[in-house]
């Protein structure tokens, strides 16, 4: 799934109806009722009915046949989706025509995940507030078709349950026996969200991948005594006196959380693997190395907690900040970064490299 900004070119992008983004409380969801299609194309039928339209495209979101998001006005704009409704509604559309067939299993779980985004970033929008087109008051129209269940929808949605967020690096375990007892560690599991495989002991079987075994963490930990957090790029040297006199530097340690391999002179051996030695760091320098800052396509940034607005305007919510992020665009001479699972683009000057 790819995210294509369009909000600087969509269809009067620049006199749709402005709005707080706390008026917003009802999510629309929409088919095209057309076989193919992309906003574009859209847009030039819009054109042709300028009294209902009034020069300014229907949906905010529309998710195209392979999956990927066109992002046509950003939620402080209103669009036009469903008639007489749309000064709280937030309107997604998803190409297709399902008066018999219901969207292809990878727009359906687009179209998931893109309700689960906004209803976690609109504060007044509930799950049971993601009403199909035909669903608002006084709509008389089969969108967004009949073969789409929406009850169906806001239930698979609705399974945040099924998510878990990890606010800290905290370790991950074979099985929920040793993540209760905090032992055989196999792994760190890194601040983010991920699937539910398993629940038991009062554990959970965390994964980055839906209906895949990952690791066992226990929820109610943090980080283990033999971690140790980095806060900010620092020297790596080879051995316990070079950190401490700081000489004979071999690498940079970014930011993140590591296993401790050894200690020695106040001195930390920090590894990204357990059990295996690693370079030593000097827990105390207030030197930052020199750290690589070229971000690239797959690099992982953290949102600094100053970061305030996306490239858009609209506000970055507090439970964005601080969290850890893969950059899956970037555009604008590498001034903007386009954020994976947020699916927002953010300034250059607003992430850390990790």
């Amino acid at each position: 799934m790819r995210i294509i900004d369009r909000t600087n070119q969509a269809l009067g992008h620049n006199i749709a109806r402005v709005r707080q983004q706390s008026a917003i409380r009802r999510i629309g969801i929409h088919h095209s009722a057309t076989a193919t299609g992309t906003t574009a194309i859209f847009e030039n039928f819009w054109r042709t009915i300028p009294n209902v339209m009034a020069g300014v495209g229907g949906y905010h979101e529309v998710i195209l046949l392979n999956g990927d998001v066109e992002i046509n006005y950003p939620p402080t704009r209103v669009s036009h989706g469903v008639t007489g409704q749309n000064g709280d509604t937030y309107n997604i559309c998803v190409v297709g025509n399902f008066t018999q067939n219901p969207p292809s299993g990878v727009q359906l779980q687009v179209l998931l995940d893109r309700i689960r985004f906004n209803v976690n970033r609109f504060a007044n929008v509930t799950f049971d507030r993601v009403l199909g087109h035909i669903e608002f008051p006084g709509q008389s129209t089969s969108c967004p078709g009949r073969a789409t269940n929406m009850n169906s929808i806001r239930s698979q949605a609705r399974q945040e349950r099924n998510m878990h967020t990890i606010t800290r690096a905290t370790g991950g375990f074979y099985t929920a026996a040793d993540a209760l007892a905090g032992r055989n560690q196999r792994t760190i599991i890194q601040p983010g969200t991920y699937h539910v495989f398993n629940t038991s002991q009062g554990m959970i079987n965390v994964t980055t991948q839906q209906g895949r075994a990952g690791s066992w963490i226990n929820p109610a930990t943090q980080t283990s005594a033999n971690m140790h957090t980095i806060t900010r790029a620092t020297g790596g040297f080879y051995t316990a006196a070079d950190a401490l006199a700081g000489r004979n530097q071999r690498t940079v340690i970014q930011p993140g959380t590591y296993h401790v391999f050894n200690r020695s002179q106040g001195m930390i051996n920090v590894s990204t693997v357990q059990g295996r030695a690693g370079s030593w760091i000097n827990p105390n320098s207030t030197s930052t190395g020199q750290p690589n800052t070229t971000i690239r396509v797959g690099s992982r940034v953290r949102v600094n907690q100053s970061a305030r607005t996306w490239t858009t305007g609209e506000s970055i919510p507090s439970w964005i900040r601080g969290q850890t992020y893969t950059v899956q665009q970037i555009r604008n001479n590498n001034n903007e970064l386009l954020l994976a699972n947020v699916l927002s683009w953010i300034r250059r000057n607003d992430v850390t490299l990790v």
